[in-house]
């Protein structure tokens, strides 16, 4: 049985809350999507990718190739909602987490994080995808994966 604990909290970027979360708890998957702040709609962004992502896993043997499915179709669909709309730009960062008997399987996109907390040390398991830019004499860090 998974147990979670969600805590979310509006970015400094976006006048939303940009963050949604899913279990699937028959499957063992938890996954976390935040919306990129500072483009549109990214509170929709993340709430469709999930939606996409349950849709496609509640009926299915969960396998690493049917998550990477899962993924894909999140990404073609946020895509495809944005395209010739004014939701044109929206983008969310995502993880994954699949819990198998002994193992938990991390996929992620953006800079979500995957933890591994241990004897009250967090270890970061995921790798961010972001590029540090200089922009008006100060750098700044922008993500360089999204769905």
């Amino acid at each position: 049985m998974i147990r979670t604990v969600l805590q979310s909290q509006k970015g400094e970027r976006s006048p939303n809350n940009e963050d949604a979360a899913l279990v699937l708890s028959a499957q063992n998957i938890v996954a976390v999507a935040d919306g990129v702040g500072g483009g549109p709609a990214g509170e929709d962004a993340s709430r469709w990718a999930l939606c996409n992502i349950e849709r496609y896993l509640s009926s299915r043997v969960i396998t690493e190739n049917e998550i990477l499915s899962a993924i894909k179709i999140a990404n073609s669909s946020v895509i495809e909602k944005a395209q010739n709309t004014p939701l044109q730009g929206m983008a969310s960062t995502l993880v994954v987490a699949w819990i198998k008997t002994n193992e938990v399987i991390c996929f992620n996109v953006g800079d979500s994080r995957t933890y591994l907390l241990r004897q009250q040390k967090l270890v970061q398991l995921s790798n961010d995808h972001v590029a540090a830019v200089a922009r008006q004499g100060r750098i700044k860090n922008f993500v360089t994966r999204a769905i």
